[in-house]
């Protein structure tokens, strides 16, 4: 990645070996001078299904939709409260027009900043399922280069489909994981929606 973590050279700008903006040789073609670490998807999702009991935890979603659909019809399609987005429209949307099936884990990504040193302000980015670890000190200017790796790594699992040994049940089957929700503070939030942020003059 850059020097000032301006971009990292992956995706379209896979094949720089500097960034024209601040005329920095930022990697060689041998050695990088600098990288981010990032955490495949698919090894995070497969353990949790390996004991028992998180693996009965791994059903939660699809038990609720199922008792949400049964009240649904019991009730006129009325729900009496909403408490979980199992509840929200899009959900249920995409469940009855298949983009989710019984055996697809739901997931949710989050992003933010992390002050890993008491006298300083946060100095890295971190951004969960999937994962990575972006280091400062600066703000990374093109974010959605750094989101690359984990974006295309859950595409591939998307529609290749993920192997699961469900030890609850000891049974093995076939999960097309499903992004529902970015999640992240105001400052990391103009990262994934490109708006103006909390700071500019003028809401977008």
């Amino acid at each position: 990645m850059c020097l000032n973590t301006c971009i990292a050279f992956t995706g379209p700008f896979s094949d720089l070996d500097q960034y024209d903006q601040l005329k920095l040789e930022a990697t060689n073609k041998q050695v990088p001078t600098r990288k981010f670490c990032t955490i495949p998807l698919g090894p995070q999702l497969q353990v949790l299904w390996h004991d028992p009991k998180s693996a009965e935890y791994m059903h939660y979603h699809c038990e609720c939709t199922a008792a949400i659909f049964r009240h649904l019809q019991q009730h006129d399609g009325e729900l009496d409260a909403v408490d979980d987005f199992i509840c929200g429209s899009n959900y249920l949307d995409a469940v009855m027009q298949c983009c989710i099936n019984e055996n697809d884990m739901v997931l949710m990504i989050s992003m933010d900043g992390a002050q890993l040193y008491w006298s300083k302000n946060s100095d890295c980015w971190i951004y969960i399922l999937p994962g990575a670890v972006i280091s400062g000190p600066k703000n990374p200017k093109n974010f959605d280069s750094f989101l690359f790796p984990g974006f295309h790594h859950l595409t591939s699992v998307q529609n290749k489909g993920l192997r699961i040994w469900d030890a609850s049940h000891d049974i093995h089957f076939t999960s097309h994981p499903f992004l529902t929700l970015p999640t992240a503070d105001a400052l990391g939030l103009m990262h994934f929606d490109g708006m103006v942020g909390h700071s500019g003059r003028n809401g977008c």
